[in-house]
């Protein structure tokens, strides 16, 4: 009756190649607003010395996805993370803040 607003997911780097990741995206395409980001992320990015690159699942139901992606976009053009992590000892630290949607915003929605 009342489905989440957002999803978070968090797996290993190679789940953005996967059948459950499609299965997930089809899921999301059958409900009209779901925004998805996904990200290759690494604790070294954020000055923590733990050499642990993770993928990041995002999905959040929007009337505009800005710089998301709509779910059935995603699915159809195998769309996959925005921020990948070639060379984890050559990436800067980052603010978590740029690519997380502040409270505000989300209970502006």
């Amino acid at each position: 009756q009342h489905p989440p607003r957002l999803w978070l997911l968090e797996n290993v780097v190679g789940f953005e190649t996967s059948e459950t990741r499609k299965r997930l995206l089809a899921a999301l395409s059958t409900h009209k607003g779901w925004c998805v980001a996904e990200f290759h992320l690494c604790p070294t990015q954020f000055g923590i010395p733990n050499s642990r690159p993770r993928y990041y699942f995002l999905a959040r139901r929007s009337a505009a996805c800005g710089i998301w992606v709509d779910a059935s976009v995603a699915l159809e053009t195998g769309a996959s993370c925005q921020v990948s992590v070639p060379d984890l000892e050559a990436v800067e630290p980052v603010q978590l803040s740029t690519v997380l949607q502040s409270t505000e915003d989300l209970a502006a929605e």
